[in-house]
């Protein structure tokens, strides 16, 4: 046996879960929504088969070189070399290339030398790039339910690993948030409402620990635009709009510094759907802006000044409606601007023409 084989061996049956990432890269270049147990079975008996009985004595006898070269790689591979290689695969994900980001990630992963921290941020990219890939061609309508859903749940199988390896990671939070909410609408209406809970307290644990996070800012401020009130549920349309702008208001100050290389469209019509849906009029607006400045002002906390965000900016005098027309409107005229549309922002301007229509916009 070759000692490239033995220290594969040695490896992959060290850490279980690595294997699972071995197997779970396979499904998703094949696109194919095979059964988690049967993949991973397969993968196993495969490493297995590495290893005659008779080859046991050379593994052993090999255990040694295994070590010094782990222990090379690792004095290689500096703190600026790793800072590196997360820099490129966030690069990939803002150019939508979510499969190259996913193996470029796997590949790392097989790299005996992460700490926790490490491999947790590469395992959350991961669920990232899934949750990319499933959304960008889900909505494009170019993958089918079954498809989005096996690939859905392996993003929230990665997001909760690397929650494992480091609980204090905010994003991983928040992909497994939107791999449940995303799996939630592609199964219907009574799926959403039963993990909503679930959800929304993913989102609330990311912005405890990271209270800037633009997108879970975002994805909560459609949870209580989506979702009934009570008794059934927590919808709240003042708590989406202040969540939406305060995703907005993020948005466009790190898009402005450069922070965040590309626009989320996204961000921008949903502050301008939730404002459609309140319907406050100009007077409406001007009454509940003195109450949330006082909510905002008593909130102990920095989710709770979230939640009232809205009493710590100045309101226009026009009705939301209006607000809401004006966004949508600066929105369609930038993206018919575009000369070379990515797939995402074709996607984006679809959408938004379908609701100008719907709002009157010409």
């Amino acid at each position: 046996m070759e000692l490239s084989s033995v220290c594969l061996y040695r490896a992959a049956s060290g850490n279980p879960q690595r294997m699972w990432h071995s197997a779970s890269a396979t499904v998703f270049r094949l696109r194919q929504p095979f059964p988690r147990s049967v993949v991973l079975d397969n993968e196993v008996v495969s490493a297995i088969n590495l290893v005659p009985t008779e080859g046991i004595m050379r593994l052993l006898k090999h255990a040694a070189v295994c070590a010094v070269l782990v222990v090379a790689v690792t004095a290689a591979a500096t703190g600026s070399e790793i800072s590196d290689r997360l820099d490129e695969l966030d690069r990939l994900h803002f150019q939508d290339k979510h499969m190259e980001a996913y193996e470029q990630a796997e590949s790392l992963l097989e790299e005996p030398h992460f700490h926790d921290t490490e491999e947790a941020r590469l395992v959350k990219r991961q669920a990232r790039a899934m949750m990319g890939y499933v959304e960008l061609h889900y909505h494009a309508d170019k993958m089918e339910d079954n498809e989005a859903r096996s690939l859905l749940n392996d993003a929230e199988d990665y997001a909760a690993e690397a929650i494992e390896l480091h609980p204090e990671l905010g994003d991983a939070y928040f992909w497994k948030a939107s791999a449940i909410g995303l799996g939630g609408r592609i199964r219907g209406v009574l799926s959403s409402l039963f993990r909503a809970r679930t959800m929304r307290g993913h989102l609330e644990d990311t912005l405890e620990r990271d209270h800037e996070h633009l997108e879970a800012h975002f994805v909560l401020a459609m949870l209580y635009d989506k979702l009934p009130g009570s008794p059934l549920s927590f919808g709240d349309d003042q708590r989406a709009v202040s969540l939406a702008r305060r995703a907005y208001d993020l948005h466009e100050e790190a898009y402005a510094s450069g922070e965040l290389p590309i626009r989320y469209n996204s961000v921008i019509s949903g502050l301008a759907l939730r404002l459609w849906a309140r319907d406050w009029d100009r007077k409406e607006r001007d009454t509940h802006h003195q109450e949330l400045t006082q909510q905002y002002h008593q909130a102990e906390t920095a989710l709770e000044r979230s939640y009232y965000y809205e009493g710590s900016v100045e309101f226009e005098p026009i009705s939301d409606r209006e607000e809401a027309r004006r966004l949508l409107t600066d929105l369609l005229e930038d993206l018919e601007a575009i000369q070379d549309p990515t797939l995402r922002e074709r996607n984006d301007l679809g959408h938004v023409r379908e609701r100008a229509q719907a709002w009157g916009i010409e």
